[in-house]
């Protein structure tokens, strides 16, 4: 079966927000990076970048309204607000990956050898420079994705995640 590129990027993007798993992201990594020169201070207005993983249009999936409204939220709180259709300071996106692992445990005298499969979830969110299109932040959020039909969405995951992200943000 052939799936377009929207529709593997909204189940991947619906996969993760089932995921993330662990109560209040306790088992998610998340770290952050900001440029060298990358002069936020200045910056107060933002807007989202069309998707790219949707074939450049707004991820209207349930688990993208989510991911847009939590990190409007973290923005917002840091003294951003949307650009209402006026040149940005700051341009949005994010990228959700997911990554099917195996991890094998045991082998000779442990009594056999055992694997387990599991799929790591990655969500990246990136604010870029309008001007340059350099990037000016990052973040990333990774854990361990609940199987499909294991488990109901978990949106407190992913904000929980997002607003990790953001604890240290550079303004």
């Amino acid at each position: 079966m052939h799936l377009s590129n929207s529709l593997r990027w909204m189940m991947a993007t619906a996969l993760l927000a089932a995921t993330l798993v662990g109560s209040a992201c306790s088992n998610v990594a998340v770290s952050t990076q900001v440029a060298p020169d990358a002069n936020l201070a200045g910056r107060r207005s933002y807007a989202w970048v069309p998707n790219p993983q949707m074939g450049g249009e707004v991820d209207a999936s349930i688990a993208g309204q989510y991911i847009h409204a939590d990190v409007d939220q973290a923005l917002q709180a840091h003294g951003f607000s949307p650009s209402g259709g006026q040149p940005p300071d700051v341009l949005v996106e994010y990228r959700v990956m997911l990554r099917e692992q195996m991890e094998i445990a045991g082998g000779p005298g442990w009594g056999g050898i055992s694997s387990y499969n599991y799929t790591q979830g990655t969500l990246i969110v990136a604010l870029t420079n309008p001007q340059t299109g350099l990037f000016l932040w990052r973040g990333v959020a990774q854990g361990i994705v609940d199987p499909p039909g294991e488990g109901a969405s978990h949106p407190e995951n992913i904000q929980a995640a997002i607003q990790k992200m953001f604890e240290k943000f550079p303004n």
